[in-house]
C-alpha cells in the first residue's frame, strides 16, 4: 500500500513538473524584450527585438531626428518625391497592371493622374517621379511599349518602374499637359531613379548598357546638364561615371551642394548569381564629381542597404535597411525579397553614427506593425521636417499591398 501510495506521489509531481515546464515555456513565449531568440519568434518575425544582429540588445535611438507622428496619405501608391511646392508625386499601379504618374496635396486632397490616358506619351509604365526644383517640371521614366516583345520571359517583371528595362526618361510639365523624350535606349536596355540636382542645372540617372553578366546586365550612372530652350528641356554635356567599377548602380540623387552623387551599387559576384543574393549585397555609396573619390557608407553584404539621400541641410543621411530586424532568409542567408522588414536608418554625412530612425519593426513604438512593413523609396520635405515614404505591409509581393505616408520628424 504505501509503495502504490509513494508511485501516485511521484507520478503527481511528475505532472506537475510537467505543466509547469509547459506553463514557463508559454510564458517565455509571450515575453518580447527577454533577449531570448526563440525559433517560433524567428520564424514569424513577431518578436525582432529578441533576434537582432546582436542578440535582443538595444539600439540608440538617434540623437538628431525621431520619428514624431506617422499617418496615411494615400493607401494606393507607389515610388514617392516630395515637391518643392509641398505637391507629392508618386506612381500608382493601375488595374491594368502599368504605373501613371499621379500628384496629391499633402491633406490629401486634389490627386490628378498626369499621365492616364494621354496620347503622346506610351501608355505601359510611367512611374519613378522626380521633382525639379523650381516646381516646373517632373522627370520620369517610362517603357518604350515597342520593345516589349524583345524582352525575354523572364525580363518582362522587370520593365516595371522599379527595374526599369525598356524604360526611357521623359519630361512633363507640372500639370501633365506637355511631355518631352529625352533618352531613346535600345532594347533590353533601360533607365532607373532621375534625380534632379539641388540647383536644377543637372540630371542624374542610371542605365543599363550591356546584357552581361548574367540576367542583371551592365549598369552605368549617368549625368548631364538639364536646361530649357524655347520652353523645351534638353540635355547636353552627357557623362558616364562608374565608381569602383560595380555590375549595378541605383541613383538616389545629389548632396544640397550639387557637388557629390549618392547611389546604391552591388559588384559581380561569380558565385552567388541569385536574384536575392544581389538585392541584399546592396551598400551605400557617394561619389565627388570634383575629385573623383568614392566614400562608402554601408558594408554589409547579408543585409538589403537601399534608397539612401541627404538631408536638405546636408548634415545627415537617411537610407533604408533590414539590419537588426527579424528576417525571412533562403538557405544562402539571403533575405528573401517579398518577405522583407526594413526601417529607415540615419547616419553623419560622412557615413559615421549609424543609427535606427524609424521602428516599423519594432515593438514598443507607435509605429509598429506587427505584420511587417517594408519602407522603400521617400523624399524629404523642402524643411527636412518630414519625409514622404512609400511602404509595403505584409505578406504581400512586391509592387502590391503599397501604400505612401507622412513621416513627421523631430529633432
Amino acid at each position: 500500500m504505501a509503495n502504490k501510495k509513494l508511485l501516485i506521489i511521484v507520478l503527481i509531481v511528475i505532472i506537475l513538473l510537467v505543466i509547469g515546464f509547459i506553463l514557463l515555456k508559454n510564458y517565455q513565449k509571450s515575453k518580447c524584450g527577454d533577449s531570448i531568440c526563440q525559433k517560433w519568434e524567428q520564424k514569424n518575425g513577431s518578436c525582432s527585438i529578441d533576434c537582432n544582429a546582436n542578440n535582443g540588445k538595444n539600439f540608440p535611438d538617434s540623437t538628431t531626428y525621431k520619428v514624431k507622428n506617422v499617418r496615411t496619405l494615400t493607401n494606393k501608391g507607389g515610388r514617392v518625391e516630395w515637391g518643392p511646392n509641398n505637391i507629392i508625386a508618386f506612381d500608382r499601379k493601375e488595374k491594368d497592371g502599368n504605373y501613371d504618374i499621379w500628384t496629391i496635396n499633402l491633406d490629401g486632397m486634389n490627386e490628378k493622374c498626369l499621365t492616364c490616358n494621354k496620347s503622346n506619351i506610351p501608355q505601359g509604365m510611367n512611374g519613378n517621379p522626380s521633382w525639379h526644383p523650381s516646381g516646373k517640371f517632373i522627370a520620369f521614366q517610362s517603357e518604350d511599349t515597342e520593345l516589349f516583345s524583345k524582352l525575354k520571359i523572364l525580363e518582362r517583371f522587370a520593365r516595371t518602374p522599379g527595374g526599369g528595362l525598356n524604360n526611357n526618361l521623359w519630361i512633363t510639365n507640372a500639370d501633365g499637359s506637355q511631355f518631352w523624350q529625352i533618352t531613346q535606349v535600345a532594347a533590353r536596355m533601360g533607365v532607373l531613379h532621375p534625380k534632379f540636382s539641388y540647383d536644377g542645372k543637372k540630371i542624374l540617372w542610371a542605365e543599363k548598357v550591356s546584357y552581361d553578366p548574367e540576367s542583371w546586365g551592365s549598369w552605368v550612372m549617368k549625368v548631364a546638364d538639364f536646361m530649357v530652350e524655347n520652353g523645351e528641356p534638353k540635355l547636353t554635356n552627357i557623362i558616364e561615371v562608374k565608381p569602383g567599377n560595380m555590375q549595378f548602380y541605383e541613383t538616389n540623387g545629389f548632396s544640397p551642394d550639387n557637388s557629390k552623387i549618392i547611389y546604391s551599387a552591388f559588384p559581380e559576384d561569380k558565385n552567388k548569381k541569385t536574384y536575392y543574393s544581389k538585392l541584399t549585397a546592396l551598400d551605400e555609396f557617394f561619389y565627388d564629381l570634383k575629385t573623383q573619390k568614392v566614400t562608402r557608407l554601408t558594408n554589409t553584404p547579408l543585409e538589403w542597404d537601399e534608397f539612401a539621400k541627404f538631408s536638405p541641410d546636408g548634415q545627415k543621411i537617411v537610407f533604408m535597411s533590414s539590419q537588426d530586424t527579424a528576417q525571412n532568409r533562403d538557405k544562402n542567408g539571403d533575405i528573401v525579397g517579398d518577405n522583407l522588414r526594413s526601417d529607415f536608418w540615419i547616419m553623419d554625412a560622412d557615413g559615421s553614427n549609424q543609427q535606427r530612425l524609424s521602428h516599423f519593426n519594432v515593438p514598443g513604438y507607435q509605429e509598429y506593425s506587427l505584420s511587417g512593413i517594408t519602407v522603400a523609396t521617400f523624399g524629404f520635405s523642402p524643411d527636412g521636417k518630414a519625409l514622404a515614404v512609400k511602404i509595403r505591409r505584409l505578406p504581400s509581393k512586391f509592387d502590391e499591398a503599397e501604400e505612401i505616408v507622412i513621416i513627421e520628424l523631430e529633432k
